[in-house]
């Protein structure tokens, strides 16, 4: 693997949805409170706190998961994470390094390396947007729901990716909260923002 000096980390990709969650993230108060849930390589996280230099981005993943046979952590790789960031941005292996190289180039950027919601269990704070894209599947997308949408303040945002056939919980569940005091704004792709009327 090259060494760390030679990564442009301005490679690793957001969401593709990232033009329409900036526009939400634009609408936020000064200073706002974001929560990610699912950073990766940081990716998204970092296009946010360029977006918003205001911000306090908490953003957690466990990392190297072995037990999900579907993480980009671990190989075999999914094709897009093998043939574009292993081999043509990282080229090697991904690593935890890779992430904290990439995010820790932004000081409103705070990363809890762990599982969403069990290492937030002394959280109190609200949120203007809180961002899902972690495990996109049940009991631990609903676990994340359940706990961080009781956070965000009446005005914020859910954001929540994978809204898709391929991930039909995330459907499920979103569909669940919206009409229950949460408005759907926005559906871009596989991208869809509720906000918190009451």
């Amino acid at each position: 693997m090259e060494t760390q000096e030679k990564i442009d980390y301005k490679l690793v990709e957001a969401i593709p949805e990232i033009d329409s969650l900036i526009e939400i993230v634009k609408l936020l108060p000064p200073n706002p409170i974001i929560v990610e849930v699912g950073t990766f390589l940081g990716g998204t996280t970092v296009r946010l706190a360029e977006s918003r230099p205001d911000a306090n981005i908490t953003t957690v993943d466990p990392c190297n998961e072995p037990l999900n046979s579907d993480s980009n952590w671990v190989a075999p790789y999914g094709e897009y994470v093998r043939t574009y960031l292993v081999e043509k941005v990282l080229q090697g292996p991904i690593t935890k390094l890779h992430l904290y190289n990439n995010i820790s180039r932004f000081s409103n950027i705070k990363f809890v390396e762990g599982y969403s919601p069990e290492c937030f269990q002394d959280w109190n704070t609200q949120i203007d947007l809180y961002f899902e894209d972690g495990n996109h599947f049940n009991p631990v997308l609903i676990k994340n729901l359940n706990f961080f949408k009781n956070f965000v303040k009446v005005g914020g945002y859910l954001a929540a990716h994978d809204y898709c056939d391929e991930c039909p919980d995330v459907i499920v569940e979103i569909d669940k909260i919206i009409g229950h005091n949460w408005n759907k704004i926005l559906l871009d792709r596989r991208l869809i923002v509720i906000q918190r009327v009451l």
